[in-house]
């Protein structure tokens, strides 16, 4: 009886209505698919190579993401979250492929372009390459020059047998 009085006399908020756990996962799920559509939108050269080498997954995943779309404005949610992820997933391993081919893309260029210019400098070069990495090395005379080109573009170069500060006009 007490606490009953007690309960009377403590004004109370009526509680807001929370949505429901499926509005929230369909709106969440669609929303991060429709973000990174707009990203693709906005990095045209990614969107290009996702499309050139990732066409059907491209077009999957835009089926997807408009599957979640339609399902949303239905009101299916479930059916909205479910397409959403699917379509999320589709894009981030699109983006992952494309970038990964981007950055090897740059590096055979970057190592292409050191290929041609140290004979030329006068070096004798050899090259090894791997996965990750294309490295030379590059000897003229008793100088030597070691050149490591990482995806991306990356170069690293490293000179030996140089006198004073020559190495770093060879490095240049």
């Amino acid at each position: 009886a007490d606490y009953l009085k007690m309960r009377e006399a403590i004004p109370l908020q009526p509680e807001r209505p929370r949505p429901s756990d499926s509005i929230v996962e369909a709106t969440e799920a669609l929303a991060r698919a429709e973000a990174m559509r707009e990203a693709f939108r906005k990095q045209p050269v990614l969107a290009a190579v996702a499309e050139a080498n990732q066409g059907e997954t491209i077009r999957r995943t835009l089926n997807q993401l408009q599957e979640a779309q339609q399902a949303f404005r239905r009101g299916a949610l479930e059916d909205a979250a479910r397409w959403g992820r699917l379509a999320q997933s589709g894009f981030r391993e699109a983006a992952r492929i494309s970038a990964t081919q981007l950055a090897a893309a740059h590096r055979a260029v970057v190592a292409a372009r050191v290929r041609e210019v140290l004979p030329q400098l006068g070096y004798q070069v050899q090259e090894a390459s791997n996965d990750e990495a294309t490295a030379f090395r590059a000897v003229q005379g008793g100088q030597i020059l070691g050149v490591v080109v990482s995806d991306g573009g990356r170069l690293v170069v490293d000179a030996a047998g140089f006198e004073g500060m020559h190495c770093r006009s060879a490095t240049e």
